[in-house]
């Protein structure tokens, strides 16, 4: 078997050299992750070489905080800059980041995808099953 490949990157909200929990989780300088949609931002641009990474990774583990139920403001950067690699396709002419959607707008599409279908399906279940567990067992504090 293959030795697989995977790359952590930190979206932490505290500034360097600040200290942080997500820092702890997986190191990754992304202090110089410009905002944008472009592949190469230009002179200084960090992205390029962390897309390589990315795309060399076979797991892409993103480790951020949240803020009132939502990622951090760094991995929406990230994600943005992964928007850039949508229309990009590989030697067989499959998205650059296989498994990632088609390109067009998900509106556009004929039909629901089955795969879409079956995760929607799946998470309104375990959401229904997550909430009646807690609902009778509360979290305690201490």
């Amino acid at each position: 078997m293959t030795s697989l490949r995977a790359l952590a990157l930190v979206c932490t909200l505290k500034p360097s050299p600040a200290r942080s929990s997500s820092q702890l989780i997986a190191q990754q300088p992304l202090d110089q992750l410009p905002p944008g949609v472009e592949a190469d931002m230009g002179d200084g641009d960090a992205w390029p070489e962390l897309r390589r990474k990315i795309a060399a990774a076979d797991i892409l583990v993103p480790a951020t905080p949240t803020w009132l139920g939502h990622a951090s403001s760094v991995a929406q950067r990230v994600l943005e800059r992964l928007d850039a690699a949508l229309s990009e396709t590989d030697s067989a002419g499959r998205p650059a980041m296989f498994g990632a959607r088609k390109p067009g707008d998900y509106h556009d599409l004929p039909e629901t995808p089955e795969a879409v279908t079956w995760t929607d399906a799946t998470a309104a279940r375990n959401a229904v099953h997550l909430t009646s567990l807690l609902r009778e067992h509360q979290y305690s504090s201490g």
